[in-house]
């Protein structure tokens, strides 16, 4: 058994309970919304930012009202999200499904990311949560401005390794950050507690993107654990920082070479991909991103290290340890 099944199999009241909010949130009296939802919800990952919302605020005390209003608010903005996501990068397969733009169309998933925000929004006011409220929008911000550098990098085909983790900060890191310290909160923790755990969330984070970039290389063909064929990010022209690492190490003639290759983008054909990958491993590119990957988990396992005396602590360290566990 993995260590996110474990994780969710000790969390499985809470988990059910977040399920049937989360749905109840989403109920509308159009037939096709409903479809569309139940679909996604059949299809869905392994609910990692509800489960660090609800962890979280069982590490520091019960499992309250708060506590589960804060994971159906993060999930629904987080779900929205993928959804325009997956239209703008005009992705086919999420979670080893079809996306919703692929199976309907582009504007029947975006308007469905509409629905969810607004009803996101207006759950938020209707209960006056309004100091999560302002953290989630200002995090949803983040990840609008992290997808729009990285849309102009891959545009340019030119970016450097402290952009690179700008990018992931604020696409992925952030609202990981916001999962815990919204957690903690909901637990009544005082503001120094909550700010390490924002931290823990924030390493979290930016461990499991330099993973998801990992497997986009990954040297087998097929889909990774992402449920996404290797060679999207590839396809879409993003550098991540294994391949930054091997620029840097390169001759500028491969440099060169592997960025005209880049170029191709959708055309990038299952070979290239092959390419790519064994050149961005003989220069070190697997091996550097994998370092910094273990650094960011290193942090988070310190401040975890904090609170080890607390009742359900080892949820979170699993959790933590799938991370960068997942196999490729």
């Amino acid at each position: 058994m993995k260590e996110i099944d474990l994780v969710k199999e000790g969390m499985r009241d809470e988990m059910k309970q977040f399920d049937e909010r989360f749905m109840a949130s989403l109920r509308s009296q159009n037939n096709l919304l409903n479809q569309v939802v139940a679909y996604m919800m059949q299809r869905r990952g392994k609910g990692l930012r509800p489960l660090l919302v609800l962890l979280t605020a069982k590490v520091f005390g019960p499992v309250t009202e708060q506590a589960y209003r804060s994971a159906v608010l993060i999930e629904t903005f987080h779900t929205a999200s993928l959804l325009h996501d997956d239209v703008v990068d005009k992705s086919d397969i999420r979670h080893g499904s079809l996306t919703v733009n692929t199976k309907w169309s582009a504007d029947i998933a975006v308007l469905l990311g509409d629905f969810m925000l607004s009803k996101a929004l207006d759950d938020a006011l209707a209960n006056r949560d309004y100091a999560l409220l302002r953290e989630a929008s200002e995090v949803v911000t983040e990840m609008s401005e992290g997808e729009m550098l990285q849309k102009e990098k891959a545009i340019l085909l030119d970016i450097t390794e402290e952009e690179y983790f700008r990018i992931i900060r604020q696409k992925t890191a952030a609202l990981l950050a916001l999962c815990a310290k919204a957690g903690a909160e909901s637990a009544g923790c005082p503001p120094e507690t909550c700010a390490r755990l924002q931290q823990f969330g924030y390493h979290l984070g930016m461990a499991f993107q330099i993973k998801d970039d990992l497997f986009d290389l990954a040297l087998k063909p097929g889909e990774a654990e992402t449920g996404k064929p290797r060679g999207n990010d590839l396809r879409e022209r993003k550098i991540t920082l294994p391949f930054i690492h091997a620029l840097r190490e390169a001759p500028s003639g491969e440099r060169k070479a592997m960025l005209r290759l880049l170029e191709k983008g959708p055309q990038l054909t299952e070979e290239d991909v092959a390419t790519v990958s064994a050149w961005v491993v003989r220069y070190g590119g697997i091996a550097y991103a994998e370092q910094k990957m273990q650094e960011f988990h290193q942090e988070a396992d310190r401040i975890l290290q904090k609170f080890a005396d607390r009742p359900h602590i080892s949820g979170l360290k699993r959790l933590l340890d799938f991370v960068v566990q997942r196999a490729y």
